[in-house]
């Protein structure tokens, strides 16, 4: 009798939407999911075709990483009612992983993902609503701004803080312009914009704002 390949093990039944976990296969493409529309459960369960037995290793591959996922991911508390975690699985098993989360944690939004994508469910008695959207980091910082746990800062007075710079800096004892002039050419001056510098009424830079 011949030995199944470890991946049909661990699920020895296909179920009845094994098309959704077809397609979420990395390797699934419109020619496999084709051939799969003319096949039952017990056609991909039996069946000793090629394509067929593809198939079911395709499936079990899926439903494997969702079980496994849902074992391994570490959840990380944000707030009371939002929790986070990192996943990048080989398949687009996002969606399935976050819900079943979302139901084992109620009224808490589950958000899992990598640097490239996140996956969000949050379940409540109104039902099951899912996002996604790009890398984490960003995701968790959005949730730290919406739940006030990032301070906001306040606008910098960029005119008060030059100011104070430019005073600490502007020594009339030091001041020498025929130096500065001997050192930088009127023709470096105009294409910089510094046309106070060429007068000798040199004024601080308080007179200008």
């Amino acid at each position: 009798m011949a030995r199944r390949d470890p991946d049909e093990v661990a699920y020895m039944k296909t179920p009845e939407n094994f098309m959704e976990y077809l397609a979420a296969h990395r390797d699934c493409n419109e020619e496999i999911l084709d051939y799969a529309r003319m096949l039952t459960s017990e056609d991909i369960e039996t069946g000793t075709e090629p394509k067929t037995v593809k198939i079911r290793k395709m499936i079990s591959s899926v439903r494997l990483e969702i079980h496994r996922m849902r074992g391994f991911i570490r959840l990380v508390p944000l707030a009371d009612n939002i929790s986070y975690g990192f996943m990048e699985p080989d398949h687009d098993i996002g969606k399935w992983v976050a819900t079943s989360l979302a139901h084992r944690f109620p009224n808490t939004e589950i958000i899992l993902g990598n640097t490239e994508h996140t996956w969000s469910a949050q379940y409540t008695q109104d039902g099951t609503t899912h996002t996604e959207g790009p890398g984490i980091m960003e995701a968790i910082e959005e949730r730290k701004k919406e739940q006030g746990l990032i301070a906001v800062e306040p606008k910098t007075d960029t005119k008060k803080l030059w100011m104070t710079y430019y005073l600490s800096q502007n020594c009339q004892d030091r001041q020498n312009l025929k130096l500065f002039q001997k050192n930088m050419p009127e023709k470096h001056m105009e294409s910089a914009g510094l046309t106070t510098e060429k007068s000798a009424a040199y004024l601080p830079l308080a007179s200008f704002m």
